[in-house]
């Protein structure tokens, strides 16, 4: 509907037909929770961006949303656990699933961001957001 009244655009995709919107309101909520990861970790919420970012996934398991996306949340994920003492183990579990999304989605354990992905799990401790809360 909005982008046909803002583009002159019709589109008849699965969520745009939906005459219920409860596919718009999932990908609302997901986009959402995505903000809220780094919102609430930039200011020291860690607890509460974790918990964010699993609902997140939830949905993405719910929902069957590709790897990349998996990828992506979980790097979100390990910026702010990796800031506190007391969350940098869950931050190094949150890197491991990072590694293995994005190789899923790659198949290429030469592709870079695969490779970066695998030298920061050999160092997590290189995170420019390295115990920067405590």
């Amino acid at each position: 509907m909005k982008l046909d009244i803002q583009y002159k655009f019709s589109c008849a995709c699965s969520v745009c037909s939906d005459p219920n919107l409860e596919a718009a309101k999932v990908l609302d909520r997901m986009i959402e929770l995505d903000d809220a990861i780094m919102d609430l970790g930039s200011t020291g919420n860690v607890s509460q961006a974790t918990r964010k970012g699993k609902a997140l996934l939830a949905l993405y398991g719910k929902y069957g949303i590709t790897s990349w996306s998996y990828y992506r949340t979980y790097y979100d994920l390990i910026q702010v656990a990796i800031t506190k003492r007391r969350t940098f183990k869950e931050g190094v579990n949150f890197l491991k699933k990072s590694y293995q999304a994005v190789l899923d989605f790659t198949g290429d354990e030469k592709d870079p961001i695969v490779e970066a992905k695998k030298s920061l799990m050999l160092s997590p401790q290189s995170h420019r957001n390295y115990l920067i809360l405590e």
